[in-house]
């Protein structure tokens, strides 16, 4: 197992890696009928979100805005499996366009596109506008003749990729299963914790489930200010010691460059724990040169239902919540600490210099695309939380791989049996005091698989559980 691994791990595990869960919309209490659309919409990167900053949203329409989002809806349409232009036709954009023009220019994407009989263009005898209602795009939320904002335009064109995606089969499927008793029904769905747009959108049916269930239960609450305030507590020393105190020269020279390679200030960095350092330079190691593949927290599986449930404003019940998450990272060993975070580094340095393909974006995106078929073999296979390089496989003396050994040891134990068997009977509480009620649980998929996994936990106790595909 290369060091670089370990590292990528936390993202399947560790919610609180990537925290910044709040969408453009997430948190406004207006309930104008768009904001749910473009509460999804913003997972597509078929917009910039630099238009809720910059004013641009609440503005007409224009030549220059509709150009954007029609370019980006072809974009987006194009990653459909098979998708191809039969012709290149250019929409006819104007400023200030009615809701009927934009509807009318989105209809040219959907019939540019191959397969068009699997989007209902066959059965489409009436033109544009009776095809977005059949389809349940326009549901006559706004008059037809009004001048279109962009963000009535960006929901639009949001219900169009939705439905394109789901009606050819291309929307993602997840990893999920499904555990009930008697009158207690719960949904494991396991997450990404940092994904981009390339996910989006989620299949109705996943999305469904969801909305037909009771309560949300995730990792951690990341709108728990509470939590957030306890978890920051943890990530600096207190004691008066710096980072130079803890790590050997190797580990601290490297943490420095990579401080100032990223624009970071290094009395600001000495203050950090290693743990902490480790997970901050992982989220910089996962950026990518094209934004519109951008791997964040963000567009992650969890914030993606947290955000939603806003709108629901149902409870949301965590299983750990940031504090017992921080204290699990901060029990790391000092040599475990040390080795995540200058691993890390290393790996980080490898493919900024152009030594090798950033391994962790690539080895991540890879996962993203099991997940995005739910197949959860394929993912497993890969993952292999379980798995740790043999003696004779290990680049290094026999003293280096006991030393490797130990450490695996105690990652994996912290990081996934012990939780595992915890979140095991956290569910097996869930079906015993809830009668008749439905849960939708989201969290790490690396937690739902392996030989001491959430699955195989309950399983083990007697439970029946079934994988979705």
């Amino acid at each position: 197992m290369k060091k670089k691994y370990l590292s990528i791990l936390l993202v399947f595990a560790m919610c609180i890696t990537l925290i910044n869960p709040v969408n453009a919309y997430a948190a406004q209490a207006e309930t104008a009928w768009y904001l749910t659309d473009l509460l999804e919409g913003d997972n597509y990167g078929i917009y910039p979100l630099s238009w809720y900053e910059d004013g641009t949203m609440e503005a007409n329409v224009t030549k220059d805005t509709m150009s954007v989002i029609v370019n980006e809806m072809f974009e987006k349409v194009l990653t459909i499996k098979g998708a191809k232009k039969l012709t290149k036709i250019d929409p006819v954009l104007t400023n200030d366009m009615t809701v009927e023009d934009v509807l009318k220019t989105y209809y040219v994407v959907v019939s540019n596109l191959k397969n068009y009989s699997s989007v209902g263009l066959e059965e489409n005898k009436t033109g544009a506008i009776a095809y977005m209602k059949a389809h349940g795009i326009y549901q006559e939320e706004t008059a037809l003749k009004d001048v279109c904002t962009v963000e009535i335009a960006c929901a639009y064109a949001t219900r169009i990729i939705n439905y394109m995606f789901n009606a050819l089969g291309e929307a993602s499927k997840g990893f999920l299963w499904t555990v009930k008793d008697s009158d207690t029904t719960i949904y494991l769905l396991g997450s990404i914790h940092v994904a981009s747009s390339n996910i989006h959108p989620f299949s109705n049916e996943l999305k469904n489930l969801y909305l037909d269930s009771d309560q949300l239960v995730v990792e951690v609450n990341l709108y728990d200010q509470q939590g957030i305030a306890d978890y920051t507590a943890l990530v600096a020393y207190t004691d008066g010691t710096t980072l130079k105190d803890h790590v050997s020269d190797e580990t601290y020279q490297a943490v420095l460059q990579a401080a100032e390679q990223a624009g970071i200030s290094k009395d600001l960095i000495v203050c950090y724990k290693p743990w902490y350092l480790q997970t901050v330079f992982l989220n910089l190691s996962l950026a990518s040169d094209d934004s519109s593949e951008e791997l964040n927290g963000s567009s992650g599986i969890d914030v993606y239902f947290m955000n939603n449930n806003l709108f629901r404003d149902l409870p949301i019940e965590e299983v750990e919540g940031y504090l017992k998450q921080g204290k699990i990272l901060d029990s790391f060993s000092a040599e475990l600490q040390e080795y995540l975070l200058y691993s890390t580094l290393v790996s980080m340095n490898q493919s900024t210099s152009g030594g090798e393909e950033n391994a962790s974006q690539a080895q991540l995106n890879e996962w993203l695309a099991d997940w995005k078929a739910g197949d959860v073999t394929a993912f497993t296979e890969s993952y292999g939380k379980d798995s740790i390089v043999s003696e004779d496989q290990f680049p290094g003396t026999a003293e280096e791989y006991k030393a490797y050994a130990t450490l695996m040891a105690e990652y994996t134990d912290k990081l996934f049996t012990q939780r595992d068997k915890a979140m095991a009977e956290y569910i097996d509480g869930l079906l015993k005091e809830n009668g008749d009620k439905t849960f939708f649980m989201v969290v790490g998929s690396g937690h739902y698989t392996g030989d001491t996994s959430v699955i195989t936990a309950l399983r083990d106790m007697g439970y029946t559980v079934t994988y979705a595909y």
